[in-house]
């Protein structure tokens, strides 16, 4: 649990960052790839799997670049930029918070992540995150994270992507979907019978509870900030939350989003649907709202219930790393849901390159082909990638 006693500081006004296809604007979640870079393929990352119950993620190994300055010899062309991968350079951890924070001085950083868990029910989670060619050839850490949890009743997920120009948002990312994910966990687990059994009562109490947790995510942001000396601004991020509530009568799913990346459902006729929309402005990686802005604890509210959650096939949640290359994904998340159950035999037409594999939802490790899959390649896309899924186990539909 995060825990800090200093009052929580001035919230400043919200700045926009960017985010939507073509030319992107340089932006807090999508910042530009260095000028003449040309992106190298490299092998897939190794993945670290780690089926815990509550599980947290933070990593995507990746590449990065800038190019190097050369005297030219007359007559001669440029050698072409190559993709740098660096370590970060800074502690994941600044010393400022690790002795307030111990459990964040614990927390053990990797580049690439990916876990998966088989549930009750014939259900599995499984998730990856990868660390985004620019960080990696700037040296800086990943900034997206995720989180889910677990129990006979519920399913919890949640994926955060730190903005870019926030300087600590990797610390702002993880937070929050740990803070998230903790409340809610807390307060399912004590429902009240008379709540569980009455349909109207129950949705509106998972409907508070989400909009609580959220919240809860924003105060604890702003408290961190506070015991820094630092700006709230500082620990911005975004944030997607999920929440499939199977209860004895009825099954729910409920969604709440704040700033970009997607939600997306699969149903078992084999339609999909986005659940909410993006916060996206004109420009690709735009912005207007991240937590813990006073915007997040607006948006908290807007929680959005799923009709026929008991047809849903599998629910994925992704950050805008993912969500950018296939915008847009409305229509683009169908060819996500097919790769996932039929395999990656070629690379879609407007992709650089994706690395082939068969079904990753019948894999022996959902988690590492997740994970390879986040090694696709297409232009000017460089950014972290995660990506989170609720799927049936074994699958009901085929492609």
């Amino acid at each position: 649990m995060i825990q800090a006693t200093d009052p929580p500081a001035a919230n400043p006004a919200p700045a926009a960052a960017s985010k939507k296809p073509g030319a992107a604007a340089p932006t807090e979640s999508n910042p530009p790839p260095p000028a003449g870079a040309t992106p190298s393929r490299e092998p897939a990352a190794s993945l670290r799997e780690n089926p815990v119950q509550g599980a947290s993620a933070e990593s995507p190994s990746a590449d990065g670049v800038k190019p190097h300055s050369f005297l030219i010899p007359e007559g001669s062309a440029p050698k072409p930029a190559e993709w740098k991968i660096l370590p970060a350079l800074e502690e994941w951890c600044p010393a400022i918070l690790s002795g307030k924070y111990p459990e964040l001085k614990r927390h053990e950083y990797e580049d690439t992540f990916a876990v998966e868990r088989v549930l009750v029910n014939s259900w599995r989670v499984a998730g990856a995150t990868r660390r985004g060619r620019i960080h990696a050839h700037q040296g800086t850490h990943r900034e997206d994270a995720f989180r889910f949890s677990a129990a006979p009743n519920f399913t919890i997920l949640c994926v955060a992507d730190g903005a870019g120009s926030a300087k600590f948002s990797r610390l702002g990312s993880h937070v929050a979907v740990q803070r998230v994910t903790e409340h809610l966990a807390k307060e399912l687990a004590q429902i009240e019978p008379a709540v569980e059994n009455s349909p109207e009562a129950l949705l509106a109490f998972l409907k508070a509870q989400i909009s609580k947790a959220v919240c809860s995510a924003c105060l604890a942001l702003e408290e961190m900030a506070a015991s820094a000396g630092a700006s709230p601004r500082d620990y911005r991020s975004t944030l997607l939350t999920a929440l499939r509530y199977h209860g004895k009568s009825q099954q729910l799913l409920l969604t709440n989003q704040i700033g970009d990346g997607a939600i997306c459902v699969l149903f078992n006729d084999k339609t999909v649907q986005r659940c909410g929309a993006a916060d996206s402005g004109e420009f690709s990686g735009e912005v207007g709202c991240f937590l813990p802005d006073d915007c997040a604890r607006k948006k908290a509210l807007e929680v959005q219930s799923i009709a026929a959650a008991e047809k849903v096939e599998c629910l994925m949640l992704c950050s805008d790393g993912v969500e950018d290359p296939f915008y847009p994904m409305e229509k683009r998340a169908a060819d996500i849901f097919r790769q996932l159950y039929t395999g990656v035999k070629k690379s879609l037409p407007d992709f650089d390159h994706q690395p082939l594999q068969p079904a990753i939802l019948t894999q022996d490790s959902v988690a590492a082909g997740l994970g390879q899959w986040l090694g696709f390649e297409r232009r000017g896309e460089n950014d972290d990638r995660t990506i989170l899924l609720l799927h049936r186990f074994p699958a009901t539909v085929s492609f």
